[in-house]
Formats: C-alpha cells, structure tokens, sequence
C-alpha cells in the first residue's frame, strides 16, 4: 500500500490511456538554412550544404549562439554584430 492505498494496476491503466501512441508523437519542428533551405538539425553551427554560419561562440563562456541573437542566453554578455 505504497500508493495511498491503491493498486499499482490503476496508475499503469491511467498511464496508458495519457501517453501517446508509439507513431503519434509531434515531430520536432525542422530548421532550415537561412541562406540555401535546407534542413539543418539544431546543434549545427554552419550548413552541410552551403557553409552558411548558423551559431558563433559568446566571446565571454565560449557557448554557441545562434548568429542572430543580441545576448547570450548563458552568461548575458552582448554579442558583437557577426562580420
């Protein structure tokens, strides 16, 4: 009687019936290459296709940012205008 007094077979039924489906999970939504379209993965820091510079590293801890940001979400330093 761990569970407040209920059986374990009441979570596993409740579980069941709240979890998605193996199949109908939401995709993550893919990134694209500002420059040529094609499809980057997150992580990336330039294009597979086109070399295109998608994150540089804050000057301050050295984490990748995404080329467009103004601040570093890690350490709040201001990021420089990429050349």
């Amino acid at each position: 009687m761990c569970c407040g007094g209920h059986s374990h077979t009441r979570h596993t039924a409740h579980q069941e019936t709240h979890d998605p489906k193996p199949g109908t999970q939401v995709a993550e939504i893919a990134q694209s290459c500002p420059n040529c379209g094609s499809p980057v993965e997150a992580d990336f820091i330039l294009c597979p296709r086109c070399g295109t510079p998608l994150k540089r590293s804050c000057p301050s801890c050295h984490r990748a940012v995404n080329v467009d940001w103004a601040i570093c979400p890690y350490c709040g330093s201001t990021l420089e205008e990429s050349a």
